[in-house]
């Protein structure tokens, strides 16, 4: 797996700010329309898309937090910092968001930071009451305590529980094996032991990729990934088909309760990406055409005080771009035969341009300070 990421906005020069406002994002309580797959991830593998870039306005474009969930609905979610942050709400109920486009067979993946003592998962296939199949995200000491195990959330038949655990916390960096942990003498996969939790698989107090995969129409398969290592590979027996899960959306869960999350402790996420599959597990035939932006040049000139930031986005065949720039500024946008398609001049601070773009192809952006150039190579490879 991978472990660069970059969404739709392709390059982001500006550093994190200071702000730390928890203002609560306002989360539709309906799914309404499907706001499509998300954003082009373009420095992953094909097909995989971003549901959070950064802004509260894709999280509120691709999630819904509905009534009536098993965990509460009054969770705390905001972004500050361009990081997700997740937390219980202070009368200790948790709940899930969920998105707004369901899925069968897929793969998802986020860059986390879990705060200790917290439990939360991913639902997958799941209602909006939140029966579904639980990948725990449970950082949290106990026995039956993991990051990767399997939960069946919501089951009507207590009997044929799933419950399928790797290992359980004894601290944040120490674990103990439980019969579970498939990597153990699991022909092609690697022989870990507890010990190699802290040197080689996870990173405590930092992010971590965490990822996982659903597949098979009816009765599925899961495996779940920790930074690339493979923590279990899950088959639903044929009897457990009854939890009738078959298709539905991917939650975030915080669990409820004072014993299940350190309050005002938030996990944070810097990314969020999904990608759908085929039944037996493998990527689609082929995947939609990626509309992105990449990195051409930088160049520096002289000293300079701050550098510009600048994101953007290609949407209707408009060129959106928002930037700061610590001075005054020149944009040029051109084609690579040189030609001007539009030019600007600016003073500083905040700035938005809309640029229509009539033909599929690769331009050339370029900002100019006092101080500092930077170039950047935008590529739209087909008309939306």
């Amino acid at each position: 797996m991978k472990q660069a990421i970059l969404p739709l906005i392709c390059i982001l020069l500006a550093g994190a700010s200071s702000t730390h406002s928890q203002t609560m994002l306002n989360l539709s309580r309906n799914a309404g329309a499907d706001p499509g797959p998300g954003m082009p991830a373009c420095e992953e593998d094909p097909g995989w898309f971003s549901l959070f870039d950064g802004t509260g306005e894709s999280v509120t474009k691709y999630f819904f937090n509905p009534s009536g969930q098993r965990h509460g609905d009054n969770s705390r979610w905001w972004v500050a910092d361009k990081l997700l942050h997740s937390d219980q709400s202070t009368d200790r109920r948790g709940g899930l968001i969920y998105t707004k486009r369901q899925y069968k067979n897929v793969e998802f993946k986020t860059h986390i930071k879990p705060y200790w003592r917290n439990d939360g998962g991913y639902f997958f296939r799941s209602n909006t009451a939140g029966r579904a199949y639980q990948v725990v995200i449970d950082y949290v000491p106990g026995t039956t305590k993991a990051i990767g195990g399997i939960w069946g959330e919501g089951r009507t038949n207590p009997s044929n529980a799933i419950n399928y655990k790797p290992f359980g916390f004894n601290s944040p960096t120490s674990i103990t094996l439980r019969s579970e942990w498939h990597l153990n003498g699991t022909a092609g996969r690697e022989n870990l032991t507890a010990a190699d939790w802290s040197t080689k698989v996870w990173k405590a107090d930092d992010y971590n990729w965490v990822a996982a995969k659903i597949y098979n129409n009816d009765v599925p398969y899961i495996d779940t990934y920790i930074n690339g290592y493979q923590m279990v590979h899950y088959r639903d027996p044929a009897n457990q088909a009854a939890l009738e899960v078959h298709n539905g959306h991917i939650g975030l869960q915080i669990h409820q309760g004072a014993g299940a999350w350190s309050i005002n402790n938030p996990n944070l996420y810097k990314a969020i990406l999904v990608r759908e599959v085929r039944a037996d597990g493998n990527p689609l035939d082929a995947y939609p055409d990626w509309k992105c932006g990449s990195t051409l040049i930088n160049q520096p000139h002289g000293q300079s005080p701050g550098q510009p930031s600048l994101n953007w986005a290609i949407t209707d065949n408009v060129l959106r771009i928002h930037a700061t720039s610590p001075s005054a500024y020149e944009l040029h946008l051109s084609d690579l035969a040189g030609k001007t398609i539009y030019q600007k001049m600016g003073s500083a601070g905040n700035y938005e341009h809309s640029v229509k773009i009539s033909q599929p192809g690769v331009h050339l952006l370029t900002v100019r300070t006092e101080n500092q150039t930077s170039s950047y190579k935008i590529v739209q490879t087909e008309k939306n």
